[in-house]
């Protein structure tokens, strides 16, 4: 499975209401909350300078242009509640 394309959805100031609006190639498309990122420098930062809002995606993660990346993998595990 690819990531088609992403986007993000705000609901609040911090990293707990950010949203990461995922199409995967087979046309499903999920919300992914970042809050379980809140403690995670690299994903702050990018809060800080408002590259949040501008994910990118090479079909196989989603990614930030000289800032954290998020596997297909990984980004499945957190869907499932099993990141850890």
């Amino acid at each position: 499975m690819k990531i088609r394309m992403v986007g993000t959805h705000w609901e609040g100031d911090d990293l707990s209401g950010i949203f990461l609006d995922i199409t995967f190639s087979n046309e499903q498309t999920v919300l992914l909350p970042l809050t379980e990122k809140a403690h995670d420098l690299a994903f702050t930062e990018l809060l800080e300078d408002d590259r949040i809002c501008r994910p990118k995606t090479d079909g196989d993660r989603v990614y930030w242009v000289g800032g954290p990346s998020l596997s297909c993998a990984e980004i499945l595990q957190m869907v499932r509640g099993n990141s850890g």
